[in-house]
């Protein structure tokens, strides 16, 4: 059987589990959807064939056009804080046990247009 990280969310959204496990499930998924868009990336575009999936996320900036670069870049910078953040609070380095319902939103919209680049990129269909 296939993992698949949509039904995992949908699976986390509708449990009856308590709202801070939920919220920290959550981040956790998102941050899989981010190890794995970074996975798709060739290698041989990326800073880093393996591991430091920061710098693996800096290939999805190459495959686009000198037109999209700079829409590109922003979206990898902050996939990467998105990355560094979720980090930070699964490890309980921040006061916090979660992010705010309105900051993970915003984590899952950056990471679903981190994945649609990455599908649009790996199957040629650049935006002129």
């Amino acid at each position: 059987m296939t993992w698949l990280p949509g039904e995992a969310h949908r699976q986390v959204d509708q449990s009856q589990m308590d709202p801070v496990l939920r919220s920290r499930c959550e981040v956790l998924l998102l941050r899989m959807r981010i190890e794995l868009v970074a996975k798709r990336l060739p290698a041989d575009r990326s800073l880093s064939s393996r591991g430091r999936i920061d710098l693996r996320l800096w290939g999805l900036v190459t495959l686009g056009t000198a037109d999209e670069l700079v829409v590109l870049r922003q979206l990898v910078q902050r996939v990467q804080l998105v990355y560094r953040s979720s980090s930070q609070y699964l490890h309980s380095r921040r006061s916090g046990l979660v992010p705010p319902s309105s900051e993970i939103d915003a984590w899952r919209d950056d990471i679903a247009a981190l994945e649609s680049a990455v599908d649009r990129l790996l199957t040629g269909n650049h935006q002129d």
